[in-house]
């Protein structure tokens, strides 16, 4: 299959690493160095498990890898529209594009663009990053892509991909709810995302203090409400503290994407996370106190340059 992979971060290098490895036709959109990294000396990707090293096809400009099967829409969540128009050049009758970004709302504004039945949205279980130019370091045992369509329905398209990922040895589940699937990752990012970048501290910090544990808890619960109040039914409170739960199984030093951009200075993703649960609370009357201080906390930073003091 010939594959486009948009953006080429941590995520979208892991599994266009994995694509491109099984023998499919793989084209990474990248920029600066790490661009000129995977040109030059290939990508090369580290895990727990290996250490090795592929030549890739790798450009900053798309409209140059000619018609694409699929488009693996990777980029941070900021970036999406102007990716989006990016691809148009590469979409054809038949093309397909699947996001696997953060948050909630990255089928709207990519259908907005591309048109809806080219659009399906899916979520990456993965914790990943570019740990040098051209070098991805994955630190999770987890390493998964949950997809379907928005209707829910069955359709041969979704299952070649599955096939696809599934040769390549990519962990894939087909899923007839979708959307419920990329809430439930968004009640975790959130309370994830937003409380280590809001403290500046791991995960393990986190959860092992009283209250700072109470107000994760609490974050996590406003998102449920919140897709409640969408029809979205993942499980009320009980699905928050099973989120808790969960989190005290894994490694004590994991951050998040979001705090290490804070603290390097990059933009962050906080529109949509946090502040689209601030945003969607309010158009739904639900109050998202906690969400909304570390939205307020944050804001100064989504574009960058934070300022370190002594």
């Amino acid at each position: 299959m010939k594959i486009v992979i948009m953006g080429s971060g941590g995520l979208g290098g892991y599994f266009g690493f994995r694509l491109a490895q099984a023998g499919n036709e793989v084209h990474f959109i990248a920029r600066g160095p790490h661009l000129d990294a995977m040109k030059g000396d290939g990508l090369h990707l580290v895990t727990s498990e290996e250490s090795s090293t592929i030549k890739v096809q790798a450009t900053d400009n798309p409209s140059g890898v000619g018609t694409a099967e699929l488009v693996l829409f990777c980029v941070k969540t900021y970036d999406t529209l102007t990716a989006a128009k990016a691809i148009l050049p590469i979409l054809g009758d038949r093309s397909l594009v699947l996001t696997l970004q953060n948050g909630v709302d990255n089928f709207d504004i990519i259908s907005g663009v591309a048109g809806k039945g080219r659009v399906l949205p899916g979520a990456a279980l993965i914790v990943s990053e570019i740990q040098a130019s051209g070098t991805i370091q994955v630190s999770s045992k987890v390493r998964k892509i949950i997809f379907g369509e928005i209707d829910g329905s069955a359709t041969t398209r979704a299952e070649r991909i599955t096939q696809v990922f599934k040769r390549a040895e990519i962990d894939t589940e087909l899923t007839s709810e979708v959307g419920k699937v990329l809430w439930r990752k968004m009640v975790w990012i959130c309370g994830m995302a937003g409380m280590t970048s809001l403290v500046r501290q791991p995960i393990g910090k986190i959860v092992s203090d009283p209250d700072s544990r109470e107000i994760f808890r609490l974050v996590m619960e406003e998102v449920v409400e919140v897709a409640n109040s969408k029809g979205i039914d993942i499980g009320g409170k009980a699905f928050a503290k099973r989120q808790v739960d969960f989190t005290d199984n894994l490694e004590r030093n994991l951050t998040s994407s979001m705090m290490r951009d804070l603290l390097a200075g990059r933009r962050l993703e906080l529109e949509a996370l946090n502040g689209a649960i601030v945003r969607i609370g309010r158009e739904n009357g639900i109050p998202t106190p906690m969400n909304q201080a570390i939205y307020v906390a944050l804001k100064p930073y989504a574009n960058g340059t934070i300022k370190r003091h002594p």
